[in-house]
């Protein structure tokens, strides 16, 4: 479980910090989904914020499981958006994948 959780943090800790800090593809995938720089950087927050959860949950059962939830929310979300783009089956299959990643990860810790 420690060692699926850390992934799972670190994941999306990476993932928003590259929104912040502003990487370009990360900036140029922003603009293909017609996300405002705003919204982005909130985004990215709480990707970060959601990977801090996620470990320091591990320690914490409660805030593990709010925490999978809230970023399987977030992913739902990126979802909308893909749709929204028409992006192909490589980045939704991707956005797919981390969603049932952090669900099976949410059910394991729960059983």
């Amino acid at each position: 479980m420690f060692v699926l959780a850390s992934v799972v943090g670190l994941l999306f800790i990476c993932t928003g910090a590259v929104k912040l800090v502003g990487v370009p593809f990360s900036l140029e995938m922003r603009d293909h989904l017609k996300v405002s720089v705003q919204l982005w950087r909130i985004i990215g927050t709480l990707e970060i914020l959601g990977g801090m959860g996620v470990i320091v949950g591990i320690a914490w059962e409660p805030l593990q499981i709010a925490t999978y939830a809230c970023l399987a929310a977030l992913m739902v979300g990126a979802l909308r958006y893909r749709v929204k783009a028409h992006d192909g089956l490589l980045w939704t299959g991707v956005d797919v994948a981390t969603l049932a990643f952090v669900v099976v990860a949410a059910v394991l810790r729960l059983t």
